[in-house]
């Protein structure tokens, strides 16, 4: 019993003790207080555990990095990865979803996601698998968690809805119950740990924040959105919030957050728009005001932008700024300098952040609230009530920090946070109303952190990329002495250097050269701080457009060897450049700069982008006021700006703008523009605000001011005002400079008024700038020598580097010793960042006045100063205004002398009168002219041999050597000799060999060359005498050269001119043609015709000149003036506008508009406006003249020269008119034609008679720049021909501004040279002999009826064609309303009734004639044909004079495509007999198509046709021989023949195909007999065939063979014949399948195609198409009778032409007359077109059985080969049979046997065996985790490592 009792004691004190364990662990939870106690209790025994865990964790990977030492451990769960990973997953209806009790999950950030998804299907994620460490550490110390989330789920009794761990470095989420999530939601930012509200409460106390936002991209706009949305999610309910989207202040006052937060609402106005500095100012500044009254524990802008921030709205946010306010940048654009941002955040202690993608945005946007104070506090707090985002209801999380320990990070930053949420719905539906409880304990708010971080502690909390730098001295003092010794050192280093590369021949130095635009520097890597990739290892150069252009053309010459030392010397910089970065990042460029060139060597090395390395696109160091303040002493300097003309303003502003960059804090300056008003408040300082507005006054000259000279007189007596008030107030620097920028020409009021002004005790230096085509001004130039300036012309933007040397004539360089800092400014490579440069001159301490060698410098930037105490007020003393001392011995007049360009130097005063200039003008062009004539006489006497010596020059191939820039010619020329300019028409190719003998073929231009060499003295000694004269030349008038002096090269427009229009220049017309009256006439009637009508109507315009009177009319009844007009310019230029107004006219009456013509003659002689010298009235026509017309124009009392234009001009009767009236004809068939003939028209105006009178020109334009000029001329003449002909013209050219230039006499000898005295008729005229004489040999007036017969038949057919087109496309309107069309039938008149037009159509067609409607195809064709017989009229009216060379027939045949068969006859022709029954009409309209057809066809497209006869059996014979004559009856006589047998062949070569030559071949092939012959050797022949035809179009090659053909005679063909191939073969043998698959792939290679025997002879005819279209020149041809009359009629000749419209052939039109009188006048020579056809338009004409598709595998034709020549054989290498190329691997294989074999023995004997290590294998995999177990596996593999058997 006692024994039961004991046992009942025992058990009852068991079950007591059980069940209060179990009471313990799983508490009833009734109410919101058991279940915050019981939450409270469980979370803070979890924190402390795993707080515990992750020390020992950071103790074990202190030895073991990337071991995981937990064991057991949960395997790693991927939420969204797919498939039944997840054990234990079941529905449950509590949750609304599937969830596992035994597993949690894991939720990754989308930074994670991004880097290692997705991966393979597996239920445990293996952490060997994983790369990141960071990951692999939170995974493996949350794996360790299961068992405590457990045991608090398990006793939460459904209370416990999550236990969760977030993960603040990964974002990652830890959660149990496990769950499942699709795929699909895994891009999710709100999953992310980091953005859940229970971090952000446990993470970060209460904060007030300001988001400012400037979008202006719509690139950025989503990213931006993204953005915003996550920074507003890092805020909680007891956060206050105030947003500015781009300056919009709607939401710029703090509110509370309220969840959930309408981030939609905002997310909308996330628009770009277009931002000021201002409007970034703006919001930055309402986003710190929204801060100002806060209380919160963090205070924080954040900003973020997409575009660049300046210092000066950073300092405008920093004045005044609490420094308990935090600022956060954010930037969107990678192209913008962070620099900045960066700074703006450091400044405020803040970061710096770049925002490129969505993947690590998170983990940037939430880092700020964590740099503000270290985790104290790590106890467990309550999160308000949130909606539960995995299910349904709502939940409140109890959550503690956990940060890193303390060994690991001595700042305990936040590590990660675990969570264990409790369900509100679930205690409440379980009865629980106390939840007053959970609110009260959620809105405790957590006291602000005693502690916060340092700014040094923050540094180490900022990613790498967002670190602030620190410089390695605390002031801004210590950098400036540091830097300031720097600058001393280097700059005594060069100086040293470049003494030493002196003595050298080799550079001593590293000597790098790496061209900043080449990309070739090594080691550039991107650089944070740089904000692009640098090299920190070496330095490179950046080369200005004139450094560049020395350095690639280098040479051992000045200033090549010059810039090649420079570069040595600033090499040796680098490691003094190297050492001091490393000692100090402040001297963050430091850089030198070559005086004489500019260009830069930059440390460290960075590279240019593309578009500043293109010609012009650089800035020119040189040209920044900070380099003129630190290489010139302190000034005043006062800028004159003058641009009194638009010509070269654009220059002179940029000159302007250069010489106000020359003003630097040192000087003083100001600005004034002549006219303008001018500035009264004197001299300013030259600070950057003062230049900028000085620029924008030079930017304000729109255009000429066109200023007087007594403005500029003005602005210098201002100018010298201002200069003596500053001498009077002694606060002079220590040059006064007057800086005179004009374009206008000086004259001596200008150089009297500075004279006057600018007395001895101010001294002001002078210097002047000319500019455009007055900028060679003598005025100008003696105003600078006059006060110890210097002078130069500014031209172009090439030469305005002479700006800025005045600076360099004001005194020598001197050791100044202290560094010179600048004004701030941006530095090139540091964007919107400003700076200061310090540098020190450096000098060629050996040169007299010890020059300037270049700058040594370090640029230090704004922000880095900013960044050191007393750093702000050191850079403002830095780039303050300040002074300099006074150089010691400033330079005298002797010393500028010596620096004065060569044109620049100072001569004696000029004492030259105008009057004397004109004298000495004069007289050197009669000497000129003199000698000319006189050595052209010399020439002619010794044909061969030139009595002148002198070099052959060419202006544009061949120059001189002895070339330098002339102040006069504003270039470089050559006064040791005169070029030549040639014409096209001279084909002697120039060379540097080229001498005048090379001309000697051409007699006429030899004697016009060796004659012009005598004038070369007097050019000499005249250019001598005066540097006023201009140019010196000779024109000739036959060969149209030019002859000038001195020696100039020409540009390449100039070069591709050839001198065409030297007859129509100024100078050459108004001293080769005397005074004359001329009346032009226009008489356009084709459009075609109209441009080419009217260039020559100005061409002759361009001959007038001055001394004539001229007018000008057309026969459409305009006239442009009542009377006659003195020709000066602008009645020149009123004819022109006229003829380029004129239109073509219609029906026109040449009658009457020559009595207007003689109606202008007549008034110009009553009113006296006349030369009374000549008058020539010139037509010019593209249409035909009436004989009514020339009988009209006999007995005239003027001159008539006719020019024909175009194809269809009345060449015959405009000859006749010329002839009859004492002119002359020319024909204009092109542009060319204009230049080559107008030449001509002054032959029959010279003088007649010599003259001393030297003729002076209008001003004109120079071609060579020199402005306005005027040219005094004299004519040239042969004296020993029968009268006077005219050789040329010679000239000396003085400029109207140097003329003008002279105070007593310019304007009077000016007017004096413009006077119309100097002109006179010439003492007789020319007589009808003479002008016979002068005329062309086409021009000349007798013996040309046969001639003009031709002539008139040809134009006759082109103008029908243009009128048969015009009909055709208006498709029978044109005859509407008119008279029948039918005419009448051949067959129906009588040859006495020839009159009229005649038709033969088709029976039917004729029958139809009587009723046919003006829609019908037989209306439209008549019509076609009946608009052609006004044409045929006219062309016989005008040829009556002709009658013993008649026109026997004009006709039309139409082509039946397009219109209706017929043929219309004019004049008319009588048929009968068979040719009027159907059967003979159709054959005359089928003949006479075909017969056209062929002729023109074969013209245009002529063929040279080869056979080759392989006859071999009797019983084919016959039918070869009569194939080969089928053959050749297709060809014309535009064809060529010859036939190949195994006997020769018919021709020597080939052979026109005539009617005798096809008969000879007729003849050849009946004699010869079969014979078996070698095919190889007849193909050889026609090959050598080919070959010896020079002239072949479209080559036929065609083999008829009857013998089997075989493989090698495919070969046998050559692939260079120059012809299509085709193959015939007779016979059974020769059709055999071998033999035809042989034929086909010979004829397939070459184009062309297999033929079996019975196939038509003309099949090979479609592979030559013709196309007539754009045809223009008539073709003849012989016809063996007359077809309209009989067949015994007389042989004729005949000429057609196609009408066509586009690619359509309308129909022929034809001309005939007698062959006998006509065959020796037409000199015929066929074209040549060749069509292209494509393979597979070939394969197309190809008969079915002979496609060579059937030729599988086989070569086929080539693609687009041009029928008649061969297509090129393959460029590869030809194809090895297998047998050769087994035999060649053999024999290699086999070589290399012979050779490696003794040397592997050799080899194998030293090493044999022989062990030299080993080679040891580890493998050591991770643990390997399934279904909970662990194992480790450690292996080794030791094999020998044999060294024989290694490679």
């Amino acid at each position: 019993m006692a024994e039961l009792v004991r046992m009942v004691v025992h058990v009852s004190f068991y079950l007591l003790l059980i069940s209060s364990i179990f009471r313990k662990t799983c508490a009833d939870i009734n109410t919101f207080q058991e279940a915050t106690d019981f939450v409270e209790e469980k979370t803070s025994r979890i924190c402390q555990d795993f707080a515990d865990r992750l020390q020992s964790f950071e103790v074990y990977n202190g030895t073991d990095i990337g071991r995981c030492p937990f064991s057991p451990r949960e395997p790693v769960h991927d939420a969204f990865a797919s498939g039944e990973i997840l054990p234990g997953l079941g529905d449950n209806a509590d949750y609304g979803r599937q969830i596992s009790e035994r597993a949690s999950s894991v939720f990754y950030s989308e930074q994670i996601a991004a880097e290692i998804r997705p991966w393979e299907q597996e239920t445990a994620r293996r952490l060997s698998n994983i790369d990141d460490q960071v990951l692999q550490d939170s995974l493996c110390i949350t794996g360790t968690l299961l068992p405590s989330w457990e045991d608090v789920y398990t006793g939460g009794l459904g209370a416990v809805r999550w236990t969760r761990y977030l993960d603040t470095r990964t974002g990652l989420s830890r959660i149990f119950p496990g769950i499942t999530m699709p795929p699909d939601q895994s891009r999710n930012l709100s999953i992310d740990a980091r953005l859940s509200q229970a971090y952000v409460q446990m993470f970060s106390p209460q904060k007030d924040v300001a988001i400012v936002v400037d979008i202006t991209m719509v690139t950025h706009q989503s990213l931006m959105s993204q953005a915003l949305s996550v920074l507003l999610q890092t805020l909680s309910p007891s956060d206050n919030v105030a947003v500015i989207i781009n300056g919009n202040l709607q939401f710029s006052h703090l509110q509370q957050v309220t969840l959930p937060f309408p981030v939609s609402d905002l997310l909308d106005k996330i628009i770009p728009q277009d931002l000021s500095q201002e409007d970034t100012k703006s919001a930055l500044q309402a986003g710190v005001a929204a801060l100002w009254d806060s209380n919160a524990c963090i205070k924080a802008v954040l900003y973020l932008t997409d575009h660049a921030v300046n210092m000066e709205t950073v300092q405008s946010v920093l004045k005044g700024l609490s420094e308990d306010i935090q600022i956060f940048t954010y930037s969107f654009n990678p192209s913008i300098n962070p620099r900045i941002l960066k700074h703006l955040a450091c400044a405020t202690n803040g970061s710096w952040e770049p925002i490129t993608d969505d993947v690590t945005m998170v983990t940037r946007l939430t880092r700020y609230y964590g740099m503000h104070h270290p985790l104290n506090d790590s106890a467990a707090r309550w999160t308000s009530i949130v909606p539960d985002r995995l299910s349904a209801g709502n939940l409140s999380s109890c959550c503690c920090a956990v940060p890193h320990p303390a060994m690991r990070d001595p700042l305990q930053s936040l590590f990660g946070v675990l969570c264990v949420d409790l369900s509100v719905d679930k205690l409440q539906q379980a009865g629980a109303t106390d939840v007053n409880i959970l609110e009260t304990k959620a809105a405790v708010t957590p006291r602000c952190p005693v502690q916060r971080y340092t700014k040094e502690e923050v540094e180490q909390l900022r990613p790498e990329e967002s670190k602030c730098s620190r410089l390695d001295v605390t002031t801004g003092g210590e950098l400036r002495e540091f830097i300031e010794r720097a600058v001393r050192t280097t700059a005594g280093a060069l100086e040293t250097a470049a003494q030493v590369v002196k003595l050298l021949p080799t550079c001593p130095f590293i000597n790098t050269q790496y061209d900043s635009c080449t990309n070739t520097t090594p080691g550039m890597v991107p650089d944070q701080q740089y904000h692009r990739p640098v090299s920190n290892s070496t330095s490179n150069i950046h080369l200005t457009d004139q450094a560049r252009t020395l350095y690639t053309n280098m040479s051992d010459s000045d200033p090549h060897k010059a810039l090649v030392d420079s570069l040595c010397v600033s090499s040796s910089a680098e490691i003094d450049w190297v050492s001091v970065f490393q000692q100090n990042s402040g001297a963050r460029w430091q850089f030198f700069i070559d005086g004489p060139t500019g260009y830069t060597r930059l440390y460290p090395s960075v590279n240019d982008p593309p578009e500043s390395c293109q010609e012009g696109s650089g800035v020119d160091p040189r040209s920044q006021s900070w380099y003129a303040g630190m290489t010139s002493p302190a000034k005043d300097v006062a800028i004159i700006v003058d641009p009194v003309l638009d010509d070269s303003l654009d220059i002179l502003k940029a000159a302007a703008k250069l010489a106000v960059n020359t003003i630097s804090k040192y000087d003083t300056g100001q600005l004034m523009v002549a006219r303008q008003q001018l500035q009264s408040d004197g001299f300013q300082q030259g600070t950057e605000t003062n230049r900028q507005t000085w620029l924008q006054t030079v930017d304000s000259i729109s255009s000429a001011t066109h200023s007087t000279t007594q403005d500029l007189r003005t602005a210098i007596r201002t100018a010298f005002s201002h200069f003596k008030d500053k001498h009077q107030q002694e606060d002079t620097k220590c040059f006064p400079v007057l800086l005179l920028l004009t374009n206008r020409h000086l004259d001596l009021t200008v150089l009297h008024e500075t004279a006057r002004e600018n007395t001895p005790h101010l001294g002001v230096r002078v210097f002047t700038f000319t500019f455009g085509q007055l900028a060679d001004n003598p005025v100008a130039k003696q105003l600078a020598c006059d006060s110890k300036g210097s002078w130069a012309m500014v031209k172009t933007i090439g030469d305005l580097h002479q700006i800025r040397e005045y600076y360099g004539m004001l005194s020598p360089g001197e050791h100044v010793g202290n560094v010179l800092w600048s004004e701030a400014y941006n530095f090139k490579y540091d964007g919107d960042i400003r700076g200061t440069t310090g540098c020190l001159p450096v000098y060629n301490v050996s040169s007299e006045y010890l020059s300037l060698l270049g700058l040594s410098c370090v640029h230090v930037d704004e922000i880095d100063l900013q960044g050191l105490t007393d750093g702000q007020m050191m850079f403002s003393e830095l780039t303050a205004s300040s002074t300099k001392q006074c150089p010691t011995t400033p330079f005298d007049e002797e010393d500028v002398q010596k620096l004065r360009s060569p044109e620049a130097k100072c001569p004696a005063r000029i004492s030259l009168t105008a009057t004397d200039l004109r004298g000495l003008a004069e007289q050197a062009v009669r000497q000129a002219a003199e000698e000319f004539e006189i050595g052209y006489v010399v020439a002619q006497q010794t044909p061969g041999v030139c009595p002148f010596t002198g070099e052959f020059y060419d202006t544009c191939k061949k120059l001189p050597q002895s070339f330098q820039a002339v102040l006069q010619f504003q270039r470089e020329v050559s006064r040791r000799s005169p070029a030549f300019h040639l014409p096209y028409s001279v084909d002697v190719t120039v060379g540097e060999e080229t001498g005048l003998q090379d001309f000697i073929d051409n007699q006429t231009l030899y004697q016009s060359l060796c004659a012009s060499l005598g004038m070369d003295s007097t050019w000499e000694v005249t250019l001598q005498r005066s540097q006023y004269i201009a140019w010196q030349f000779y024109g000739d008038q036959t060969s149209r050269f030019l002859r000038i002096f001195p020696a100039l090269k020409e540009t390449q427009e100039q070069c591709s001119n050839k001198m065409s229009d030297l007859p129509i220049r100024t100078w050459f017309s108004s001293a080769a043609s005397s005074p004359k009256d001329v009346i032009i006439v226009l008489d356009p009637h084709y459009t075609e015709n109209l441009s080419l009508l009217k260039t020559t109507a100005s061409a002759l315009i361009a001959t007038l000149t001055r001394f004539d009177f001229a007018n000008i009319l057309t026969t459409s009844g305009q006239q442009l003036f009542p009377g006659m007009q003195r020709a000066y310019g602008d009645v020149r230029t009123s004819m022109i506008q006229f003829v380029n107004q004129t239109e073509v006219v219609g029906d026109s009456d040449l009658t009457h508009s020559f009595v207007s013509v003689q109606g202008i003659v007549d008034r110009a002689l009553q009113s006296s406006n006349t030369t009374h010298c000549v008058t020539a009235v010139v037509l010019i026509t593209d249409y035909v003249i009436m004989p009514s017309v020339l009988e009209h124009l006999r007995g005239k009392a003027f001159r008539i020269f006719t020019y024909t234009v175009g194809p269809w001009a009345d060449q015959t009767n405009g000859k006749r008119a010329s002839c009859e009236n004492m002119g002359a004809w020319t024909h204009v068939a092109s542009v060319e034609d204009v230049w080559a003939k107008i030449a001509d028209y002054y032959n029959y105006f010279s003088m007649n008679e010599k003259t001393n009178n030297v003729i002076w020109t209008e001003p004109y334009e120079d071609r060579y720049g020199l402005g306005e000029i005027v040219s005094g001329c004299l004519p040239v003449y042969d004296i020993q021909s029968e009268f006077l002909t005219l050789l040329g013209v010679t000239c000396l050219d003085l400029t109207k501004q140097r003329i003008l230039s002279f105070p007593n006499d310019g304007e009077e000898v000016f007017n004096a040279m413009q006077s119309l005295s100097q002109r006179r008729c010439p003492a007789s005229q020319l007589t009808e002999v003479q002008i016979e004489k002068i005329r062309k040999p086409e021009a000349k007036c007798r013996g040309h009826q046969v001639a003009g017969t031709v002539q008139g038949m040809e134009d006759s057919l082109r103008r029908g064609t243009v009128t048969a087109q015009r009909t055709f496309v208006l498709d029978g309107q044109a005859c509407h309303g008119k008279a029948d069309l039918a005419a009448t039938d051949s067959c129906d008149i009588t040859s006495t009734q020839r009159t009229n037009s005649t038709l033969i159509l088709e029976t039917d067609d004729r029958k139809r004639t009587a009723n046919m409607s003006p829609g019908s195809p037989l209306y439209k064709a008549l019509c076609v044909s009946a608009t052609l017989i006004q044409n045929w009229r006219t062309t016989l009216e005008s040829g009556e004079t002709s009658r013993s060379l008649p026109i026997l027939h004009q006709y039309f045949v139409s082509n039946p495509s397009e219109l209706t068969s017929h043929i219309r006859v004019y004049p008319g022709v009588a048929m009968s007999g068979e040719q009027c029954t159907d059967t003979g009409r159709h054959h005359i309209l089928e003949t006479v198509l075909a017969e056209i057809q062929n002729n023109v066809g074969a013209f245009l497209y002529p063929k040279t046709m080869v056979i080759i006869l392989h006859n071999t059996r009797a019983d084919t014979k016959s039918q070869m021989v009569q194939t080969v004559m089928d053959l050749t009856n297709t060809l014309s006589q535009w064809d060529h023949v010859n036939v190949v047998t195994s006997q020769g062949t018919v021709f020597s070569q080939t052979s026109h195909a005539t009617e005798d030559a096809k008969d000879r071949i007729r003849s050849y092939l009946q004699d010869i007999s079969t014979q078996d012959s070698d095919v190889v050797n007849l193909l050889h022949k026609a090959t050598l065939l080919f070959e010896a035809s020079t002239d072949v179009c479209n080559g036929v090659l065609f083999l008829l063979s009857d013998s089997a053909l075989t493989g090698h005679h495919v070969a046998a063909v050559n692939h260079n014949v120059n012809a299509t191939v085709f193959v015939k073969t007779f016979g059974g043998v020769a059709n055999q399948d071998s033999s035809r698959t042989v034929a086909m792939e010979i004829s397939c290679q070459h184009g062309g195609s297999w033929e079996s025997a019975d196939a038509p002879a003309g099949n090979y005819l479609g592979f030559f198409p013709r196309n007539i279209e754009n045809i223009r020149d008539p073709v003849w041809f012989n016809r063996s009778h007359d077809f309209l009359t009989s067949l015994d009629s007389e042989p004729v000749m005949a000429t057609c032409l196609p009408a066509t419209h586009g690619s359509r052939t309308v129909g022929f039109l034809c001309s005939e007359s007698n062959v006998h009188q006509l065959q020796d006048e037409i000199k015929v020579h066929s074209q040549c077109r060749r069509t292209e056809l494509s393979q597979d338009q070939r394969e197309t004409l190809r008969r079915p059985e002979a496609k060579c598709s059937h030729l599988s595998g086989k070569g086929t034709d080539a693609e687009g080969t041009t029928l008649g020549v061969t297509p090129e054989p393959p460029t590869g290498e030809a194809s090895m049979e297998p047998g050769k190329i087994i035999a060649i691997v053999i024999g290699c294989l086999l070589i290399i046997a012979l050779v490696a074999g003794p040397l592997l023995w050799y080899y194998k004997k030293r090493h044999n065996d022989r062990v030299d290590g080993f080679l040891r294998l580890d493998f050591l995999t991770d643990e390997i985790e399934l279904d909970g177990d662990t194992d480790e596996v450690d292996s080794s593999t030791t094999a020998p490592l044999l060294t024989n058997q290694v490679e």
